[in-house]
């Protein structure tokens, strides 16, 4: 096999890998990122139970908690707004779901 030949098979073979490494990497990254909003989920409602406070906390996790916080109250806020009406959404099947997820979130919230 000529050199030119064995040059291209060899940079195939390395596209190849990196593709596959790529493609094993991806959904490592997501259960990553998935058990990190977990962990951090579950350190809010320790926090708001009074059952846990920032000391021994590294900024980063409560900069990250801090970020989640912001999430839950914009969920929150923009369920309120549906149940109120202010979002121009028809009282229907959505709402109800919408009405749920908040009932279940606030029950939550009471443990």
């Amino acid at each position: 096999m000529p050199e030119i030949d064995r040059q291209k098979n060899s940079a195939n073979q390395q596209e190849f890998l990196k593709q596959r490494i790529t493609k094993a990497d991806n959904p490592l990254m997501k259960n990553r990122k998935d058990n990190r909003e977990v962990q951090l989920t579950e350190a809010m409602y320790q926090c708001l139970k009074q059952n846990m406070g920032p000391s021994g906390t590294a900024a980063r996790d409560l900069n990250d908690l801090g970020y989640l916080v912001d999430q839950f109250l914009n969920g929150f806020n923009r369920m309120i707004e549906v149940l109120v009406g202010g979002s121009g959404v028809e009282i229907g099947e959505s709402s109800n779901v919408v009405a749920l997820r908040l009932r279940i979130l606030l029950s939550r919230l009471e443990r």
